[in-house]
């Protein structure tokens, strides 16, 4: 059994094949710590004993007829249980991780300003009716956090100024006649604030440090407090060094500030949120769809090899594929998949290679979000348009596991859709319960054909124990839970199914 996983990225700035080593990377530790409770989901009642070592490594196995090296050639990484001697073990199935990449596609595009425009503009939209859909306590605590990150950044802006303000009324009362002291000891005050924005994610064991990064850092440490000590070396400075206002405590508070404000900017504005603004973009005469269609291309492109592909004797590849999307990633494999099923109902796309696809993965989604803000500027949908998109979603996806083994085999053969997997924090921004996805159809259903079935949930979701840490949305593939649960379906299950 050959199993295909795509994985793509969401919010903020990745590097190539980053998404890629920690899912397969988590996927390698979940299985040779799996449970009994997981080997049967997995591998069903009749499940071997575990045996074997399961191990990573780097293949291409995708066939490719491309001439130019600056295009992907379908690298993945393999996890694979394999015996004491090397070989492979028969009774457990191969997965194989792909990678479905977009960051660079958005990134630089925006600036703090138009986001905080659009946000402000999207959420304050009196004539609007649309509701994320979820309870008043998730409502509460997404607002709160975003409120309160906004409210941190405005305050580290007002400390940047008032205390570069404070700073040079101290300066010039003690040495009128040395501003370039003043601009030294102020570059000083920044090199120590980069050194310390360096220092942290070595302090909070993130990164590793390296001799000559080291170095480095302790050069920049040394130079900081050279240049920010240089005009107490004059004797009419000596009062600096008496009570807490003198101009450097100042200084160095300012600059503290000022790199939280500029990663505030950058990284939480520009390069998350930023992303989500250019991604729902509606509007075809806006240069951002443009950005939003090549990200789909992007993804899509990758899917479509991964499900094309075939082995040398011309047999699918893969004998199960699921689609698995963190973050703005499942907004936009879910836009790949609606494509690919288009592709379908055209006859370009075979159906016997669309029936691969068994699952659907998602964790920390960000598609009750999206689907606000997609609706939010754009909501005059009629009720025939409305009712045709969860019609749609119906015929694709269900909440029934049992579709991990595919169409049953005996006629008459009807295809019982994507099974859908979600998994949520409470404490994630980003992060809801799939609620507005649902439909009254099932999957196989003609569409042309009326029904009055009532609307049914076409997702699992699965909330998750809150992780103690601020920003839980990176949390999700080294949370245990989330791979395997006696609780539920953990997804452990769902990828490595045999």
């Amino acid at each position: 059994m050959k199993n295909a996983v795509v994985i793509v990225h969401g919010i903020s700035r990745h590097q190539r094949y980053e998404i890629q080593d920690a899912f397969a990377t988590a996927l390698q530790n979940a299985l040779e710590n799996e449970t009994t409770q997981d080997r049967l989901l997995r591998l069903g009642p009749n499940a071997p004993p575990k045996r074997g070592t399961w191990s990573t490594g780097i293949e291409w196995p995708l066939s490719t007829d491309q001439e130019s090296i600056a295009e992907a050639h379908g690298l993945a990484l393999r996890v694979q249980c394999r015996s004491a001697g090397g070989a492979g073990v028969a009774d457990e199935p191969l997965v194989d991780v792909f990678e479905g990449y977009w960051s660079p596609i958005d990134k630089e595009q925006t600036n703090p300003f138009r986001v905080l425009s659009w946000l402000l503009k999207s959420t304050f939209v009196p004539v609007s009716d649309v509701r994320i859909p979820a309870t008043f306590s998730k409502l509460a605590f997404d607002i709160g956090y975003t409120a309160f990150a906004l409210l941190f950044g405005l305050i580290a802006l007002i400390v940047v100024a008032s205390s570069a303000e404070r700073a040079y009324h101290s300066f010039v009362t003690y040495a009128p006649f040395d501003l370039r002291g003043l601009l030294l000891a102020a570059v000083g005050a920044y090199l120590l604030a980069q050194a310390a924005a360096r220092m942290w994610p070595i302090v909070t064991l993130r990164a590793r440090v390296s001799v000559w990064s080291g170095l480095f850092l302790l050069l920049l440490i040394a130079t900081g407090l050279v240049l920010l000590g240089l005009p107490s070396r004059d004797a009419f400075m000596a009062p600096w060094l008496s009570g807490l206002h003198e101009p450097r405590v100042w200084l160095l508070l300012s600059a503290l500030a000022l790199r939280i404000v500029l990663s505030f900017a950058k990284d939480f504005l520009v390069d998350s949120v930023g992303d989500i603004q250019i991604y729902t973009t509606q509007d075809e005469n806006a240069r951002f769809f443009a950005f939003r269609r090549e990200i789909i291309k992007a993804v899509g492109d990758v899917v479509l090899r991964v499900v094309k592909s075939k082995d040398e004797n011309g047999n699918p590849t893969y004998d199960k594929i699921i689609l698995a999307g963190h973050s703005l990633g499942t907004t936009v494999l879910m836009d790949v998949i609606v494509a690919l099923h288009e592709l379908v109902e055209a006859n370009a796309f075979a159906v016997d290679d669309w029936r691969r696809i068994r699952a659907f993965l998602t964790f920390g989604t960000a598609l009750e979000k999206t689907r606000f803000f997609f609706d939010v500027r754009d909501g005059n949908f009629s009720e025939t348009i409305s009712r045709f998109r969860r019609d749609v979603y119906g015929h694709l996806f269900t909440s029934d596991a049992m579709a991990l083994n595919g169409s049953p085999p005996l006629p008459p053969v009807r295809p019982n859709g994507i099974f859908w997997a979600n998994y949520w924090y409470f404490n994630d921004v980003v992060a809801n319960a799939v609620m507005s996805y649902t439909s009254a159809r099932d999957p196989g259903d003609d569409l042309s054909v009326a029904t009055v079935a009532p609307d049914h949930p076409i997702c699992i979701n699965t909330q998750l124990g809150t992780p103690r840490t601020l920003w839980p949305h990176s949390n999700y593939l080294k949370d245990r839970a989330f791979w395997h649960s006696d609780e539920h379906l953990g997804a452990v299950a769902i990828v490595a199914h045999g």
